[in-house]
């Protein structure tokens, strides 16, 4: 099957051959190179679940199931990584050393809507199983696995099922027994959505974490309300899979709507202030200790009042965190849900609170104003963040993000 299905093969984006190579024998810089497309299309096809939904983590597993070279089979694949947050696909291709025959020689990042990267992987796979078929293999492990995982996709239960094990960072049938039907009666009390970002967070400890976090808001939770300006700050109906803005632009874009409702124009959002418009005791957001949980959040009661939970230690942490929360519950709509969950993942959701909580605390209009007059120091860095009672790292973060074109000088931007 290697030798019916061997090919010449080049991967592109944005118009640039990310399997460029400087074949050393041959002498020559070409842009294919020839693989198994067997090889490849089945590390797609039984991947296909944890690369479609499963966030970044520091894992083993994970770099076997996100980048390309685990693919084996002796060949010397290029060293690209598929990164998803479950709305894009970040697509990372580094060079490699001259260790073989040939040597990759791109270094490029670039991001695909999640919708572009299933097209993508079906058009590699698809063709691979069809020259099978036509060889006369149709009963080989590749395409009886391609038409489970076709069918998986196509049915809805079995659609939600493996995206739960992806998200908690388990193959497909490989997750503990009974996580996957904690996390569906979980999801049944406290939403579907909630409980993804739960098992993106904590993997086989999720349905302990909820209970934790249940917990600690019986004993410790706050009642929240969000200003009734905020009814008026919406994203607009667009399915983010198939959208061309990214998580963290539209958490930037709902953050300068809410501070235009509040009217705040690049005055600093005070802790007086936030708690006040949240009614909840100031003290809550000064507090300089937190309950030890893995994640923090809100939920919707019983009475329909929403009530919130800080797990983290510092004051400005909480105020971060309390930023968060309000971005996720206007980002959500209708609250349909029970838990708005602020984790430690790396999904499409979370991104875009951390973007909200950025542009809400700490707004990039305030980079241009204060810093127009010369280069960005180290002492002005300092003065930004004490002035609207944020992390440095924050304003770091902010300026080497969001305005990269102003000079710096004095510290590592």
């Amino acid at each position: 099957m290697e030798r019916a299905t061997a090919a010449e093969l080049s991967i592109v984006a944005d118009g640039l051959y990310l399997t460029e190579v400087d074949d050393l024998l041959a002498k020559t810089v070409r842009s294919r190179v020839r693989l198994s497309g067997h090889r490849l299309a089945g590390w797609l096809a039984q991947n296909w679940w944890r690369l479609r939904w499963e966030p970044r983590s520091e894992t083993i597993g994970w770099r076997l199931a996100h980048r390309l070279p685990a693919a084996g089979g002796g060949f010397v694949w290029p060293d690209i990584t598929f990164d998803t947050d479950g709305e894009r696909v970040t697509i990372q291709a580094r060079q490699t050393r001259a260790s073989s025959a040939i040597r990759y020689l791109v270094d490029y990042d670039t991001t695909v809507a999640a919708a572009d990267f299933e097209r993508f992987v079906d058009g590699l796979v698809t063709p691979v199983v069809e020259r099978l078929r036509a060889m006369g293999h149709a009963d080989a492990n590749l395409v009886l696995l391609w038409s489970e995982v076709l069918e998986e996709r196509r049915d809805p239960h079995l659609s939600r099922a493996r995206k739960l094990e992806a998200m908690a960072g388990y193959d497909p049938d490989e997750a503990p027994e009974g996580l996957i039907d904690g996390l569906f009666s979980l999801a049944e009390e406290w939403g579907h959505q909630a409980v993804e970002e739960v098992a993106a967070a904590s993997g086989s400890r999720a349905a302990a974490d909820v209970g934790k976090l249940a917990e600690a808001l019986s004993r410790n939770g706050v009642s929240i309300t969000l200003p009734a300006e905020f009814a008026r700050v919406r994203l607009g109906d667009v399915t983010p899979s198939e959208a061309p803005e990214k998580p963290w632009e539209r958490g930037y874009r709902l953050a300068e709507q809410a501070r235009a409702q509040l009217g705040l124009g690049t005055d600093p959002l005070g802790t007086d202030r936030l708690a006040e418009m949240l009614d909840m005791p100031v003290d809550r957001l000064r507090a300089s200790s937190g309950e030890g949980l893995p994640f923090g959040g809100s939920v919707r009661g019983d009475d329909g009042r929403l009530h919130a939970l800080l797990s983290k230690p510092h004051p400005q942490a909480r105020r971060f965190e309390t930023a968060r929360m309000i971005g996720d519950l206007i980002a959500s709509g209708d609250l349909s849900e029970r838990l708005y969950p602020t984790t430690r993942s790396v999904t499409a959701r979370q991104k875009l609170q951390r973007a909200f909580a950025a542009e809400l605390l700490f707004p990039v209009a305030a980079v241009h104003e204060r810093c127009a007059g010369g280069p960005v120091d180290e002492e002005m860095v300092t003065a930004l963040a004490d002035d609207y009672d944020v992390s440095p790292l924050l304003v770091e973060h902010t300026i080497r993000n969001r305005a990269p074109d102003l000079p710096t000088s004095g510290f590592g931007i």
